[in-house]
This record gives structure tokens, C-alpha cells and sequence, in this order.
């Protein structure tokens, strides 16, 4: 039997059920890109230079929405809830 799960699925199509598995997986092949993975300096570069997509990569959790993600095109901007102070009883 069929049955629909959740799961997480990576750039090259591979489905985990975790996302630290997804992660893992998605921090390996942004890494594979990477010639000369071993100089740390190459390494520091490569992750500087593609900042934007590591920190997209680290900060999913399993409730994100990544299509309303920044970097996958989203633009709604998000507005901070307006801060009130405590009521007071008189005296």
C-alpha cells in the first residue's frame, strides 16, 4: 500500500525522514562543489562566498516553509510585533 509521509527532500531529489539527515545531505553536496576541499583556506572562501544558501541550509527546521524563504524568492516582509507594557493597577 501507498501511503503519503512527510519527508525532506534535497536538491538532487533524495527524500529523508529527518531533516538533520537532509541537512547533512545538502551540506555534502554544496561542499562537493568546492575544488580543493583540503585547504582550509579554499574551504573558508567557498562557505563565505555562498553564505546565503549555508545559513538557508542550517537554520530550516522541520516547520519552515522554504518557499517563503528570502533566498527561494520569497518577499513579504515580516513585521515585528508592537511591544506594550504591562497595565497597571492605580493606586
Amino acid at each position: 500500500m501507498i501511503q503519503k509521509i512527510p519527508a525532506f527532500q534535497t536538491d538532487d531529489g533524495f527524500t529523508h525522514a529527518s531533516v538533520e539527515e537532509a541537512q547533512k545531505h545538502q551540506l555534502q553536496i554544496e561542499l562537493s562543489k568546492c575544488t580543493g576541499l583540503s585547504e582550509p583556506n579554499s574551504a573558508a572562501a567557498f562557505i563565505m562566498a555562498n553564505v546565503d544558501r549555508f545559513i538557508d541550509i542550517l537554520t530550516t527546521t522541520a516547520t519552515s516553509k522554504p518557499k517563503a524563504r528570502k533566498i527561494n524568492g520569497g518577499t513579504k516582509v515580516r513585521k515585528p510585533k508592537p511591544t506594550t507594557a504591562p497595565a497597571t493597577a492605580p493606586v
